[in-house]
């Protein structure tokens, strides 16, 4: 028994004490602090994207049971029949847009058949230029009431590992598969629906999250490591005039230790694919600013906030160096 409890100690708490690259951070403030002799700050939270609420797409025309059995040679009748099912009607909204773009591709077949009514026809017809104006609210709804992609902006306690994974790779191709369904929803018959469970499997890893969030936690690491620094004077405190530089050397030796080696390569890491998720989340952004709506994630708002800190905190080294006539090693 107690090897066995030794055994689960062992499995769940490493995996609690596994490393991140914030805990490189955490060391050089730490680092830092000791060194000016002070205390480290406590770091402003991550934020949480705050969703719109989005009505329902609703449809005014709809095929009557009655109606229904008058399609029976067509394809369309088994997809309107399992719709109005009691599994169809509680399909979550990634099923309502599959569906809406299954009855427009085969609306058409069943419109121009002869054995379908007119007066029927002229409802499908409607129908389906009704589903077809209401594509990009299906998928707006989606974008906000999916789980897997309403927890995109959510803030997460995951961080970005120092090297490109698989995950990564599987979320970039979901987005961009993602991306390119908004882009073709002008043009349904262009689409598999069926893509669509497979591109919500690709977000399932909280890729999205962890990246927003790690570039959010190095920002405001960079923020409060340099309010930390600036509030030192540096000629008359970290290296006075006709006076050893020990102190100044041992910061120096931090910073490129830590920072220039360490940091600095994982944030533009962060960078980078915060560039690519930009690139491939436009069409997105396009389709819902064309509604009005409020973008569920600011990927080019975290980015430049992780940038103007970066270079914020290399700038007061650079006056460091500057001041105290230091180079880094």
């Amino acid at each position: 028994m107690r090897k066995l409890l030794l055994l689960v100690f062992s499995l769940f708490g490493g995996a609690a004490c596994s490393p991140v690259p914030s805990d490189t951070y955490y060391d050089y403030r730490s680092r830092l602090a000791n060194t000016l002799d002070t205390e480290v700050s406590a770091l402003a939270p991550l934020s949480n994207k705050m969703l719109p609420r989005l009505d329902k797409p609703t449809a005014t025309q709809n095929i009557s049971i009655l109606e229904l059995a008058s399609l029976s040679h067509c394809k369309i009748n088994l997809l309107i029949a399992n719709h109005n099912n009691q599994l169809g009607k509680t399909s979550p909204p990634s099923g309502k847009l599959a569906y809406s773009i299954r009855f427009i591709q085969q609306a058409g077949d069943c419109i121009n058949h002869p054995d379908t009514p007119k007066e029927l026809a002229y409802k499908l017809r409607l129908a389906a230029s009704e589903k077809l104006q209401q594509l990009p609210l299906w998928f707006t709804y989606m974008l906000y009431n999916e789980p897997e992609l309403a927890m995109l902006g959510k803030a997460s306690f995951k961080e970005l590992p120092v090297e490109n994974t698989k995950l990564a790779q599987d979320t970039t191709e979901a987005i961009s598969a993602l991306s390119q369904l908004a882009v073709s929803l002008a043009h349904p018959e262009k689409i598999d629906a069926g893509e669509i469970n497979t591109i919500l499997e690709g977000l399932r890893g909280q890729y999205v999250q962890a990246l927003l969030s790690s570039a959010q936690k190095q920002t405001n690491l960079n923020l409060a490591t340099t309010e930390l620094l600036s509030n030192f004077d540096i000629e008359q405190q970290l290296c006075p005039p006709k006076q050893n530089k020990t102190k100044a050397q041992i910061l120096s030796n931090i910073f490129s230790k830590f920072y220039l080696q360490q940091i600095q390569p994982y944030q533009a890491l962060l960078n980078g694919q915060l560039e690519t998720l930009i690139t491939q989340w436009q069409p997105i952004s396009d389709l819902l600013a064309q509604q009005g709506i409020e973008q569920p994630i600011s990927p080019q708002q975290t980015l430049t906030a992780l940038k103007q800190s970066a270079k914020h905190h290399v700038q007061w080294w650079q006056k460091f160096y500057k001041t105290c006539n230091l180079s880094p090693l």
